[in-house]
């Protein structure tokens, strides 16, 4: 039996240029237990799965799924205010706008929204508010989303 997600882990461990004790020291776990992990002997939790994401700033489909979900060059990942949430790489100030719960509700920002706020290429330490102006800006040039297409008579 292989040990994807342990390979996985240690690759992106190794990416990130640490070892595996100065991962443990960030997620409060022994050396031993993430050697454990690395080689399939420990599965870990949902919880040291997220923490290891967070960490290691990768999301958890690189870590734990086992073929990377398609993509067609030039089509955005589908996204909503969950995926976004679940996605530790996902730009911090779109995180933070997934979670203002009242904002989100208030704006009523549908999944077509997400997926445009997330594929925008910005600079890391654009803010939630920065988001909120794309958000804007994306409405103001695009027609409101329909449920049905117009024919021509």
């Amino acid at each position: 039996m292989k040990n994807h997600k342990g390979q996985r882990l240690k690759v992106a461990r190794k990416a990130a240029g640490l070892s595996q004790k100065q991962l443990g020291e960030r997620l409060n776990v022994d050396q031993a237990f993430l050697s454990r992990v690395e080689k399939g002997l420990n599965d870990g939790t949902v919880t040291f799965w997220c923490d290891v994401a967070r960490q290691l700033d990768v999301s958890l489909d690189t870590l734990l799924m086992e073929e990377p979900r398609p993509q067609h060059l030039g089509e955005p990942r589908r996204m909503n205010k969950l995926a976004i949430l679940a996605d530790y790489s996902a730009p911090a100030g779109l995180r933070a706008l997934a979670l203002d719960g009242t904002l989100v509700d208030a704006l009523q920002i549908s999944d077509a929204e997400w997926t445009q706020l997330a594929a925008v290429p910005l600079a890391p330490s654009v803010s939630k508010t920065g988001y909120l102006q794309l958000l804007i800006s994306l409405r103001s040039i695009q027609p409101p989303a329909s449920d049905h297409v117009a024919t021509p008579d």
